[in-house]
């Protein structure tokens, strides 16, 4: 799992649905500092949070943990423009 697209995926997700690291947590069932161990690459989620992540945010487990989705949002844009 490359752990600097993981980390960089659930700041950026929880930043796009503008909720806090408390709310994540609260909604994923773990503790906040665990949120916060997460986003920092200190910790990797397991696989009922990654699921509860992907669900939480609408992606698969894959692509929270493969794709850098913040260079592909606007990967994608850049191409929508230009088209």
């Amino acid at each position: 799992m490359p752990l600097k697209t993981l980390v960089s995926n659930l700041r950026y997700l929880r930043f796009r649905k503008g909720f806090t690291r408390r709310e994540v947590a609260d909604l994923v069932g773990v503790g906040n500092r665990l949120v916060d161990a997460w986003e920092c690459g200190r910790s990797i989620p397991q696989t009922p949070e990654l699921e509860k992540l992907s669900q939480l945010h609408g992606i698969t487990i894959d692509d929270l943990v493969r794709v850098d989705l913040k260079n592909e949002r606007l990967n994608k844009f850049k191409i929508f423009m230009y088209v």
